[in-house]
């Protein structure tokens, strides 16, 4: 019965995942972390997940990050930029559509007679001319902008782009271009082409449109700075 009862006991002791008597010893079971389950993250991590990629595994680099923040520094500088020269711009198109009416009126009433006009000419012509040249100076200036970054470009595929205020802003630079061009077109042939019968028209259409011109590169300077 004593020796039963000690092979049972001995069985048992076996049987028991932390310890085992044998030969008067106690010897160590098996290692707890053996049985440990891994961390949730670990797991997650090594799952394969089907489908497109994950917003956590589209997520750029340390070095994409700053290449995108410098261009954004630079696109911000170039705007401001921008947009001071387009409003510069603007002004001297009023000032040269200013004196040039009053230089209509002159001529049309004959006092101050032609030829005490000229000087007064000649300051419509600076103003033109340097308004000609701010504008081209802003339009260097936008092509000389980097591409604005767009976060999600390419993450809804067959998907139109709306329509913000970056077309509004390109749209307003072609209309104001248009008016530009005529402007320039239409001062030219009033100066040396232009005889008595044409140039009248011209000067009602010059004027319109040097007012016209510069309302659009002052919508368009306002424009920018919400890009």
């Amino acid at each position: 019965m004593t020796r039963r009862l000690l092979l049972l006991l001995g069985a048992l002791s076996l049987a028991l995942p932390g310890s085992a008597l044998a030969d008067g010893m106690l010897l160590p079971g098996p290692d707890p972390a053996m049985f440990a389950l891994p961390p949730l993250s670990a797991t997650r991590s090594q799952e394969a997940v089907p489908g497109p990629p994950t917003e956590q595994q589209a997520e750029l680099t340390i070095e994409e990050r700053r290449a995108i923040q410098e261009r954004l520094k630079v696109r911000r500088a170039l705007a401001e930029a921008h947009q001071v020269m387009s409003f510069t711009t603007a002004g001297l198109i009023i000032a040269a559509e200013v004196i040039g009416v009053i230089n209509l009126a002159a001529l049309e009433n004959g006092d101050p007679r032609y030829a005490e006009l000229k000087p007064s000419l000649g300051i419509h012509r600076v103003l033109a001319g340097a308004a000609v040249g701010t504008y081209w100076t802003t339009g260097a200036l936008a092509w000389a902008m980097p591409p604005a970054y767009n976060a999600n470009l390419g993450s809804m595929p067959g998907k139109k782009k709306k329509a913000d205020s970056g077309d509004i802003h390109a749209a307003l630079s072609i209309a104001h271009g248009i008016g530009m061009g005529f402007m320039l077109v239409s001062g030219v042939l009033m100066a040396n082409v232009a005889d008595n019968k044409a140039w009248k028209p011209l000067v009602v259409g010059h004027t319109a449109v040097g007012f016209t011109t510069a309302a659009l590169v002052i919508g368009s300077g306002i424009v920018i700075n919400t890009l």
